[in-house]
């Protein structure tokens, strides 16, 4: 089975209703949409200098995205193509497969900023949704990487990382598409999916699985 019908079927498998589509692109393109202005995003986190799969820190455990030189280097030079998922909602669509996990939401069309709280809700769930890809894909022989929309949150039982104060982390955690440098919005620009900043009536998310040399 080819890989594009391996991601399809995980997708078919393990996505949701908020799921929009999926592209296919080589590590060049990628090293092209790396970005200082990602890591400047991070700055703007609360999570910045806190969680250790986020700058600065994230070099502890994940040593090839230290510098932004060293993220551009890695997708040009050690990523064979990657499968970048678009997530879109404008309120009326649920982020799990079970809808009954969701039966205390009103799914209805929300605006500015009441997508926040879609957005909350949503992120756990996709990376959850991509944790399970990952693991997936690994079983199946591949060398692959999950990215994620925000910061990770696998450890099941824990508001907060276990690790903080004992880096690096040792539970296989993921790290986002920005902490690695990539300017999702161009990212975007390039692969023709309109989105909205700031988000008032739809929000998009982005995610991506990456295939190591």
């Amino acid at each position: 089975m080819s890989l594009k019908k391996d991601i399809h079927r995980l997708e078919k498998k393990i996505l949701a209703d908020n799921f929009w589509s999926s592209f296919k692109v080589k590590g060049e393109l990628l090293a092209d949409c790396i970005s200082l202005f990602s890591r400047f995003k991070c700055q703007n986190c609360g999570l910045y200098g806190r969680a250790i799969l986020c700058p600065p820190y994230l070099a502890q455990t994940m040593s090839q995205f230290e510098t932004i030189d060293e993220c551009r280097n890695y997708y040009r030079h050690n990523v064979k193509s990657a499968f970048v998922f678009v997530f879109k909602n404008d309120g009326t669509l649920p982020w799990k497969r079970d809808i009954k996990e969701l039966s205390h939401i009103e799914f209805k069309k929300r605006y500015g900023r009441q997508l926040k709280g879609v957005e909350n809700g949503s992120a756990k769930e996709i990376n959850r949704q991509m944790k399970k890809i990952q693991t997936r894909l690994r079983k199946d022989g591949h060398n692959a990487r999950s990215l994620i929309a925000g910061h990770c949150d696998v450890c099941k039982g824990h508001h907060r990382c276990p690790n903080r104060e004992n880096p690096p982390c040792k539970k296989l955690g993921m790290t986002s598409l920005e902490a690695t440098g990539i300017d999702v919005y161009k990212l975007l620009n390039k692969l023709g999916v309109p989105y909205e900043y700031p988000a008032l009536h739809e929000l998009t998310q982005t995610t991506m699985v990456v295939f190591e040399k």
